[in-house]
């Protein structure tokens, strides 16, 4: 839904009115996407640095990848605001690179959307102690128990590893101080 596996994006420079349109994860300029441009499971590794061995991406059946499940349009910024800290300075950097664009948005864009998503895939809350030196964006390694029938001390190898604090919260009642933690993951599974 939020376009993590694949996504199609409209790209419109207002300098010379032309469009680009983009799939996400293959970069070429196809609008359709056929069996044979279907992304595979290697391309997604080559893509993103994940967090465990065992990315969520090898989880994900084929017709989640099949066709683009957002769509986004975006618009350039060419010519606009150059680079300089005067006004001359800004005349000149445009007048040398005018059809320059000022951010790389093609390239940067809509793969920060889908890894920021992709970051959200595994959830887990959390209620610790109070710690006040934990903040959101904190990379915490977490190791849980393996839930079982018995009294066992093992550690789940699925659900240890490096989780990220997306939010946290601090209550402080006058018996006791705890730390409400949201951590989030884009894998299973610890290094």
């Amino acid at each position: 839904m939020m376009c993590m596996y694949n996504n199609r994006s409209i790209f419109f420079n207002p300098l010379s009115f032309n469009y680009e349109v983009r799939s996400f994860p293959d970069t070429n300029t196809t609008p359709q996407i056929t069996e044979d441009t279907i992304p595979t499971e290697d391309e997604y590794l080559a893509k993103t640095q994940n967090a465990a061995e065992e990315p969520v991406g090898k989880l994900i059946p084929d017709e989640f990848r099949q066709s683009p499940t957002r769509f986004m349009s975006f618009v350039l910024d060419t010519g606009v605001m150059p680079s300089g800290i005067t006004s001359q300075d800004q005349l000149d950097t445009w007048s040398s690179e005018k059809a320059k664009d000022n951010f790389d948005v093609k390239e940067t864009m809509v793969q920060s959307v889908m890894r920021y998503n992709q970051l959200f895939t595994v959830k887990t809350e959390i209620t610790i102690p109070g710690d006040f030196s934990i903040k959101a964006g904190d990379l915490v390694q977490c190791d849980f128990p393996d839930l079982s029938g018995n009294e066992s001390k093992d550690v789940n190898p699925e659900t240890k590893g490096i989780y990220m604090v997306a939010s946290v919260c601090h209550r402080i009642t006058p018996s006791s101080s705890n730390t409400s933690l949201s951590l989030v993951r884009d894998s299973f599974g610890g290094k």
